[in-house]
């Protein structure tokens, strides 16, 4: 889960409705740059081929380095998928849209992801104490609904122990690096 936020420190700001003169662009050195569309199956996993895609999301490239990979950040033992929200055909993408839950083996929650447009939207991330393994011990929140004073490219986190918040702010790249802000 401390994955899932090394990743967003490096995230860089976006605009949620990309426009397609500027996707796909490569810097001066030749390296991906800014808003780059990629295809995900039906596990929302990166795949190249359209024919195969299910949906169209947008990733953010910062000279070359991918700043935030939806797939990489949920539970890899989740078991099964749930999705509100219309499911395209197959070779058909649509913009990646809708509600996607993660389940594990005994049916408890592991990840909950919302995207909009093709981009990140509300995403919670569920771990379990084993002394009482049907409550959630710690939770990772991330919000790009939620800014700082309003500004693009900002987003909420929040960690809460046993329910009470432990660590929470806003994110957002300054001039150098990502830092955290507080209201």
């Amino acid at each position: 889960m401390k994955n899932l936020l090394k990743i967003l420190l490096l995230f860089i700001p976006f605009t949620f409705f990309a426009q397609s003169d500027s996707l796909n662009q490569y810097n001066t050195s030749g390296k991906k740059n800014g808003t780059w569309q990629i295809y995900l199956d039906s596990s929302l996993f990166e795949i190249d081929v359209k024919g195969k895609a299910f949906f169209i999301a947008f990733e953010s490239y910062d000279n070359g380095k991918s700043v935030f990979k939806h797939y990489e950040n949920r539970n890899v033992d989740a078991d099964s998928m749930s999705h509100i929200g219309v499911w395209p055909k197959k070779g058909s993408p649509q913009l990646l849209t809708g509600v996607f839950k993660w389940y594990l083996s005994d049916g408890r929650i592991s990840n909950h992801e919302e995207y909009r447009n093709g981009w990140p939207w509300y995403f919670k991330s569920y771990a379990y104490s084993k002394k009482n393994p049907q409550i959630s011990s710690f939770n990772e929140i991330l919000d790009w609904s939620r800014k700082y004073k309003g500004l693009e490219g900002s987003f909420y986190y929040e960690e809460l122990w046993n329910g009470k918040v432990n660590n929470q702010g806003y994110y957002r790249k300054g001039n150098r690096r990502w830092r955290v802000y507080r209201n």
